[in-house]
């Protein structure tokens, strides 16, 4: 087993102790918030084995066998890459939950089941938000257009950026602040380089079905940009062509499940 605490969190032994133990302690304890492929769970103190603190532990699938030696061989972990990715967001100004440990698992030699510990954000997602659009309801669009902007400047691509991956709060002043969950498939690009203009076009395909919305959006990031309007029309175009491909994609694999 490999256990890598934050530099933040190394001399809490409640955290270390928790690490060591996390498959007995996953398996019987803790509130499961998401049980799908990955699964999460709340755990407070005072729970048997819990740490001194509230925090919520990601169990990552068990790879497949190819997987298995690509990620002890070759790539990372996703919860390593949970784990550093977290950090490095909040030092390019990117708010995130403090990444606290990841563990790794090994059978056989090869990568197993591995985990990711981070402090809770239990802030709503914008999917509900982005539900109730209505353009003179508020900035909620707009500042999150400038959100995202702000990742793209800062050289950051989350490229899995939907609706329930964002986190948001509001300032006493009324403006509207965002989070990001769900850290391991993200690219930095070098301090001082920003991603090309169409790797952050498509990268904002994900985060509504809704055209109108995405419409409101993608000219509210452009404007920040100091982009022209050529360049949100080309955002929608690569936004229609994402959900045509999506659409078939879906109506494919429900055919070959059905044929099943």
């Amino acid at each position: 087993m490999n256990i890598t605490v934050s530099e933040y969190y190394k001399d809490d032994s409640s955290v270390r102790q928790f690490a060591e133990h996390i498959e007995s302690i996953f398996e019987s304890g803790g509130t499961v918030l998401h049980g799908e492929r990955n699964v999460i769970k709340h755990f407070k103190p005072g729970e048997p084995g819990s740490p001194d603190r509230e925090v919520i532990v990601k169990r990552f699938k068990r790879p497949a066998f190819v997987q298995r030696i690509v990620y002890t061989y070759v790539r990372r972990s996703k919860a390593e890459r949970s784990f550093r990715n977290a950090c490095e967001l909040r030092n390019r100004g990117i708010s995130a939950p403090r990444e606290i440990a990841f563990i790794e698992n090994r059978k056989g030699g090869l990568l197993d089941y591995c985990y990711f510990i981070s402090e809770p954000d239990f802030s709503p997602p914008i999917i509900n938000q982005l539900r109730e659009y209505d353009d003179c309801k508020d900035n909620f669009e707009t500042d999150f257009a400038y959100f995202v902007a702000q990742l793209h400047e800062n050289g950051i691509l989350h490229h899995d950026l939907n609706s329930t991956n964002t986190l948001f709060g509001r300032t006493e002043e009324g403006d509207y602040t965002f989070s990001l969950i769900d850290n391991n498939r993200m690219h930095f690009y070098p301090a001082g380089k920003i991603p090309p203009v169409k790797a952050c076009l498509k990268n904002l395909c994900r985060f509504t079905k809704r055209s109108d919305i995405f419409k409101h959006v993608i000219y509210c990031y452009c404007a920040h940009r100091l982009w022209e309007d050529d360049r949100a029309e080309r955002g929608i175009k690569m936004k229609w062509k994402f959900d045509m491909q999506r659409r078939r994609r879906k109506a494919f694999l429900k055919t070959f499940k059905s044929k099943r």
